[in-house]
Formats: C-alpha cells, structure tokens, sequence
C-alpha cells in the first residue's frame, strides 16, 4: 500500500495516499502499541525511510513516521 501511495500513475496516489496517512492515525490512536499491526506498520514505514532509492518512498515514510508520533501524543 506505502508503495502505491508513491507511484508515478496520479490516481494511484490520490487514492493510497491518504488511505496511508488515515490508517497511521488510526493506530496511533490505539494506546496499545505491542500490537503485531502497529509494529508492522512503523517496521515499515522506518524501512521505506531509509529507502536512497526512491524519494518520494522515503518522503511518504517520514511524513508516516512524524504523524505517528503527532497523532500518539494528542
């Protein structure tokens, strides 16, 4: 899914984009983070900011990363 919010096809992104940073919101609203779906989720959105590959896979991943930590601490 992280990977079709970054593709090149315009409608790709519009669609998975925001689909992405709601299902971020939505698990850091959980107050358990031990969960197997939040640690896959931050696994992967740590893995695609490391990416030196594609830009715009790291950018989504970071942006993911900073409103999980925004969205945990309201």
């Amino acid at each position: 899914m992280i990977k079709l919010a970054t593709e090149v096809e315009l409608i790709s992104r519009q669609l998975f984009e925001p689909l992405c940073f709601q299902i971020v919101r939505w698990f850091s609203s959980s107050k358990i983070y031990e969960h197997a779906e939040v640690e896959s989720l931050l696994d992967s959105l740590t893995e695609g900011a490391q990416n030196k590959n594609n830009t715009a896979l790291r950018l989504l991943c970071s942006n993911g990363v900073a409103e999980f930590a925004k969205w945990s601490l309201k």
